[in-house]
């Protein structure tokens, strides 16, 4: 909280900024955090999570859900569709080459 000590005109003044200036913050920095905050929602219990790592963790730890991971480079997923997509998009090259050698 932030207190200021008013004795003029000109202190008015400037508590009106800075507290107007507070605010603003404030609210940018609410919205920011509803754009780009806590994108990745439990589909059990809806908690929401900034990262992916986070609901992975959190979908091992309190759901007990089997957690499956990319052959390639060893991300974690909890759905194997997801899984399969992040396969196709990230490793397709590495496919095609097994697919050209056999």
């Amino acid at each position: 909280m932030v207190i200021l000590l008013i004795h003029s005109h000109h202190d008015i003044e400037n508590s009106l900024k800075i507290y107007t200036y507070i605010l603003i913050c404030y609210l940018l920095g609410l919205y920011v955090m509803r754009l780009f905050g806590k994108k990745f929602e439990c589909d059990q219990c809806a908690m929401k999570f900034s990262k992916d790592e986070e609901l992975i963790d959190h979908a091992r730890n309190v759901h007990h859900h089997h957690v499956t991971k990319c052959n390639d480079c060893g991300k974690e997923f909890i759905h194997e569709d997801d899984r399969l997509h992040h396969s196709r998009k990230e490793h397709e090259k590495k496919m095609e080459r097994r697919r050209q050698k056999s």
